[in-house]
Formats: C-alpha cells, sequence, structure tokens
C-alpha cells in the first residue's frame, strides 16, 4: 500500500469481502505497507482500502481461483477518508505471486466438456506441460478405466519427466492419494459438485509433500446467499456407438445415471449449506 509518492502507508484497513456470501474478512497493513489476507476460498471479491488522510478505494468484482496467490499493490490519493475511489478492472494475469507452472480447469470446462465415463478427473490431461490419456489406467495395479464409480483410479497423467505414481491429488486441501500405492485417487466427487480443478506441473509451496509429478487440486462447490442447483441424467448405449475394427458388432451396453446438486444459505450471510449426488 503505497501513496502517491511511493511511500508505505502504514496501519491502512483493507475490508475483503465475498460478492455471493457477504462475508467479509478484515486486516491492516504492516509499518512497511504490507498486508497479507491468508485462507481465502475460491470466489469474487470487494476489496476495500482506507487509511487517515486518504481517499478510500474500492476494487470491485477481484476474482481468486482455488490455491491461487495474487498480489494486488494499491495505491491511495491523499484526501479525505470520507471519499472513496471506484475501481473497475482485473489484475494482471501474471502471477507475480508464485512461480508455479498451473493450469485452472473452471466449473463451465467441468461442465460442458465430455468426461470419460463422467470422470472430472480425465479432464486434467488438458493442461500444459503434462501428457497422458483421458481413458486413465497409468499404473499397472489401477482401474484402467476412467468410470467414476472406479474404487481406485489411477490418472494416466505425467510431468515432469516423473511416472503416474508420483501424481498427487487433493479435494479442498485434503490428501485423496491412495496410501500404500502412488498416483492412485481413492475420492472422486462427482462432476456437478466440483468447482474447479487445479494442475500443478513444478515448484510446489512447502506445504505440499510427498510427490513430484503433477500435482491436481479440486475445489468443490459451497452454499452462497442464493439458492443454485443442477440437475441432469446420462444416457448412453450400444446403438449410439460404433464398432471397431475387429468386432463383427457392438457388444449390449446401456448407462444411465441421474444427478443432482443443491445449495443455499442456512442463515443469510453467515452459514450455508451444499449437497449433490
Amino acid at each position: 500500500m503505497t501513496d502517491p509518492s511511493g511511500a508505505a502507508i502504514p496501519d491502512a484497513e483493507v475490508v475483503v469481502e465475498n460478492l455471493e456470501t457477504n462475508v467479509s474478512r478484515t486486516t491492516r497493513t504492516s509499518s512497511a505497507g504490507y498486508y497479507r489476507v491468508p485462507s481465502l476460498p475460491p470466489g469474487r471479491f470487494r476489496i476495500m482500502v482506507s487509511a487517515q488522510n486518504f481517499e478510500g478505494q474500492v476494487i470491485e468484482d477481484f476474482v481468486l481461483e482455488g490455491t491461487q496467490v495474487k498480489t494486488l499493490n494499491v495505491e491511495l490519493a491523499i484526501g479525505q477518508a470520507t471519499e472513496t475511489v471506484d475501481v473497475v478492472g482485473g489484475v494482471p494475469l501474471v502471477e507475480t505471486g508464485e512461480s508455479t507452472i498451473s493450469r485452472q480447469i473452471n466449473e463451465t470446462e467441468v461442465k460442458e466438456l465430455p468426461l470419460v465415463g463422467r470422470n472430472f478427473m480425465t479432464l486434467v490431461v488438458l493442461s500444459g506441460g503434462v501428457t497422458g490419456l483421458p481413458s486413465g489406467g497409468g499404473q499397472a495395479y489401477a482401474q484402467a478405466s476412467g468410470d467414476i464409480f472406479s474404487a481406485e483410479y489411477g490418472v494416466n497423467l505425467n510431468a515432469n519427466g516423473q511416472r503416474a505414481e508420483s501424481n498427487s491429488f487433493l479435494v479442498d486441501g485434503a490428501s485423496v492419494n491412495a496410501s500404500p500405492r502412488g498416483g492412485v485417487t481413492n475420492y472422486n466427487p462427482n462432476a456437478d459438485s466440483v468447482q474447479e480443478l487445479r494442475v500443478r506441473i513444478n515448484d510446489f509451496s512447502a506445504e505440499y509433500g510427498r510427490n513430484s509429478s503433477a500435482q491436481v487440486q479440486v475445489i468443490t462447490k459451497s452454499g452462497t446467499n442464493d439458492y443454485h442447483g443442477t440437475a441432469g441424467w446420462f444416457h448412453t448405449n450400444n446403438a449410439l456407438a460404433a464398432r471397431n475394427t475387429f468386432q463383427s458388432e457392438v457388444p449390449v451396453f446401456r448407462r444411465n445415471e441421474a444427478n443432482w446438486s443443491l445449495g443455499g444459505p442456512i442463515v443469510r450471510n453467515r452459514t450455508f449449506a451444499f449437497g449433490s449426488m
């Protein structure tokens, strides 16, 4: 936080408000003008900055992605604290807070792109800097299918010259790796409950240990002040498929899968709920 001359502004108040839940976090700048707001969920925020003898500033629609570190440098003009300047515009697309190479797969992509076996994990191979197949089965002992109902799913994904056994998977910050066998995930939320994924390729933070290949972090949806939900029905059968070169006919196959999700407030601006199946 600086003034027009570039000097640091100490003890400035910074309020970060979630636009979907109206839940806010407040912090103050240090003597060197630095501030930090940790553990924010992904979403859209309003940032309000104020300091004595300076005009206040409001940054609208600040977007934070899952597990992302963003740097926002604010310059306040000298004036009365009762005056406020609204700033509308995005921050730079280049992440200056960390040097990690990563790729975000957002909710729209999870919803609109075709999923092998209705498993959203098959989308991680779309990230740059990795190789693999969406069908899964990167390990001899893992399921060779991307089906969402697989008890142990081995994502066929390689990064940093490492084997698939060196991949790591987290859901909302918690590890879902198989304990005895690396590179296998034991828990796949259904696609309707996924807000976004982030695939990290290198330079992991010290908070993530164990594995040296790709790191897949899944963020699930949560309730907001507005009720929202989804409902769908997935159907496929042998009439919708073609035989391969070695088949005289397509084997009989039918699959029907219903899905739904619903989220909303329990106590507005305070407590929220979300569920899916």
